[in-house]
């Protein structure tokens, strides 16, 4: 009764929140203990790529553009460009705050994760891409197999295959293969690997519908757990020109056609 309580009042204060910076999730998490969970989305969270016409100020200043370009893309072209577009530059990080913030879930033992949507296996000159994300993220600092709530690597088997590739987990983060398979669903499906389910999540990702689809997941099959989502709408960097965006994004679309 006494945790049903907690977490309805956990939810109530407000299911979804904004911010900004990731002083503001380290400041929301300072009473969490070794029994919750914070998860972080990776790209546009922790990691941008350099190319200005890849980062989200870009996108927003030219989103009608964009919509051009992709007008008569089907939803799996979509995909694979988005994938293609965060492999085809460096990768820096979104917010400096994020260093000091690990640093403290460590030392606290503070269970943390990366929750990302993204193809798994080969894709052009990336032989796989789940490597090929840790080594952005421990190259910027970044390792979440010291917080991971699990050691050991997972295959889902049993969720939709994308490109003959699973989804898996693989050193503190859960890689969501293709665009059948909600972070939700991914989400739900790992937490029974887990030896203590967490009291609470706090997810911070910077697309609603991914918070939207944890909460979802999360009420229908683990309506004990208080669920918090964070939607991250820093937006650093660079504004690309219009002609060099559209030039970019135009030499992405055909890669895809």
């Amino acid at each position: 009764m006494a945790k049903f309580l907690f977490a309805t009042l956990f939810a109530s204060i407000s299911l979804f929140g904004e911010v900004s910076t990731m002083k503001e999730i380290h400041e929301y998490v300072e009473d969490f203990t070794a029994k919750d969970l914070v998860i972080f989305d990776i790209d546009g969270v922790l990691l941008q790529g350099t190319e200005a016409s890849f980062q989200m100020g870009s996108l927003k200043a030219h989103r009608h553009i964009a919509k051009e370009i992709l007008k008569d893309f089907s939803a799996d072209q979509k995909y694979r460009l988005l994938n293609l577009m965060v492999i085809s530059s460096g990768s820096t990080p979104v917010d400096e705050g994020a260093l000091p913030l690990f640093q403290d879930l460590r030392e606290r033992n503070i269970r943390a994760m990366a929750l990302t949507a993204g193809m798994t296996g080969p894709l052009a000159h990336v032989p796989n891409m789940e490597r090929w994300k840790l080594g952005r993220l421990q190259g910027a600092g970044i390792d979440f197999s010291k917080t991971a709530p699990r050691k050991e690597p997972l295959t889902f088997s049993a969720l939709p295959t994308y490109n003959g590739n699973h989804t898996v987990f693989l050193e503190g983060i859960l890689f969501v293969n293709g665009p059948n398979v909600s972070k939700g669903d991914a989400l739900t499906a790992f937490l029974p690997t887990l030896s203590e389910l967490p009291e609470r999540i706090v997810f911070v990702d910077d697309r609603k519908g991914n918070l939207e689809s944890v909460s979802t997941a999360l009420k229908e099959h683990y309506p004990q757990i208080a669920y918090r989502g964070f939607h991250f709408v820093k937006e650093s960097g660079e504004i690309a020109p219009p002609e060099e965006f559209r030039a970019k994004w135009s030499e992405l679309a055909e890669k895809v056609r």
